[in-house]
C-alpha cells in the first residue's frame, strides 16, 4: 500500500505514482489508510482534506481524479461511487442519481448505490422513485437501519403513517441507540391524534445518549430537504 499516517502523506504518495505514469488508475484510487479511516484514493484523500479545510478547490481536484479514474477503468466500481457521492455533497442531484444508477445497471444487488440514489431521488422531489429505491436497499440489506427510516419519512409525507411507524420500529429494533427512529415515530403518532403515545416516545430521547446516524455501513449521502 502507498503512504500511510496524515492524509497529507498520502497525497503526496500518490501522486507520485501518477506522476510516473499518469496511466496508472490505480494511482487514483489506492488504499491509503491513515488515523481517520481507509482513504480509497487521491481523491477521496483531497475529498476528505477538502472536507476538512471547507476547501473547494480539494473537491474539485477530487471530481477530476474520481472522473479520470473513471475513464481509466470503466469498469471500476469506487471512483463511479465516490464521484456520486461528491455530486450528492455538492447537491448535484441529477449527477448523482446519474452515477449511481450507473453502477446498479452493473449490479442490481449494489445496496449502497441504490440508496444513495434513493436520496437522489428524495432530493429531486421524485419522491416514488426514492421509495421504490429505499424499498430496494432493505430487500438487499435488512440489517441497515437507514432506509426504513428515510422510507418512513417519505411514507409520513404520503400520509401513510401505519407504514412509516412500521419502518422506524423496525429501524429501531436494528439500531437500538438511534434517537431518529423514535423521534420521527412520535411525530407520525401525532398527526395520527395519538399525543400520548408520541409523548412515549419522546421521552425515550431524554434518556439516551444522541446517536442520530446509524454504525458506519459504508459512506453515503445525505438529505437535505
Amino acid at each position: 500500500m502507498l503512504g500511510q499516517g496524515r492524509p497529507a502523506d498520502a497525497l503526496k504518495a500518490v501522486n507520485q505514482v501518477v506522476k510516473l505514469d499518469p496511466r496508472f488508475a490505480e494511482g487514483y484510487y489506492n488504499l491509503q489508510p491513515d488515523s481517520w479511516g481507509a482513504y480509497t484514493n487521491r481523491g477521496t484523500a483531497r475529498l476528505n482534506r477538502g472536507l476538512e479545510r471547507e476547501n473547494a478547490q480539494d473537491a474539485r481536484d477530487a471530481l477530476a481524479d474520481f472522473t479520470e479514474a473513471n475513464q481509466l477503468n470503466p469498469g471500476a466500481v469506487e471512483p463511479l461511487y465516490q464521484r456520486g457521492l461528491l455530486y450528492a455533497l455538492a447537491e448535484e442531484w441529477d449527477a448523482a442519481a446519474a452515477d449511481f444508477t450507473v453502477l446498479i445497471e452493473r449490479n442490481a444487488s449494489y445496496a449502497l448505490a441504490t440508496y444513495n440514489r434513493g436520496l437522489a431521488y428524495q432530493n429531486l422531489g421524485d419522491l416514488d422513485r426514492a421509495v421504490a429505491d429505499y424499498t430496494k436497499a432493505i430487500e438487499i440489506d435488512s440489517a441497515d437501519p437507514d432506509p426504513l427510516i428515510n422510507r418512513g419519512m417519505l411514507y409520513a409525507k404520503q400520509k401513510s403513517y401505519e407504514r412509516a411507524i412500521a419502518g422506524y420500529e423496525k429501524a429501531a429494533s436494528l439500531a437500538p441507540a438511534l434517537l431518529n427512529p423514535h423521534f420521527n415515530k412520535g411525530q407520525a403518532l401525532e398527526q395520527m391524534g395519538r399525543p400520548k403515545e408520541a409523548a412515549a416516545e419522546y421521552r425515550i430521547l431524554s434518556k439516551r445518549p444522541v446517536q442520530t446516524t446509524s454504525p458506519s455501513r459504508g459512506r453515503r449521502a445525505s438529505v437535505s430537504r
